[in-house]
């Protein structure tokens, strides 16, 4: 899994990038729980995303922010 911190509609997200180079944002109660890629790092969380569905954002509609701020 490839993980991406990044921003969307002027909000600071992160979520999973596809082999096809969409994101796909976490949702908003495990966001709630780990504000940030740096937050779930810690708590070993990234594993419960495995799976992880959704609506996935094209390139164009993300701005990368730095890998773990």
């Amino acid at each position: 899994m490839r993980f991406a911190s990044f921003e969307t509609d002027g909000r600071a997200t992160y979520g999973l990038v596809g082999s096809d180079g969409r994101y796909t944002p976490v949702p908003a109660a495990f966001q709630a729980r780990h504000a940030d890629l740096k937050a779930a790092i810690a708590a070993q969380a990234l594993g419960e995303l495995q799976g992880l569905a959704g609506p996935s954002l094209a390139p164009d509609q993300v701005r990368l922010l730095p890998v773990i701020p």
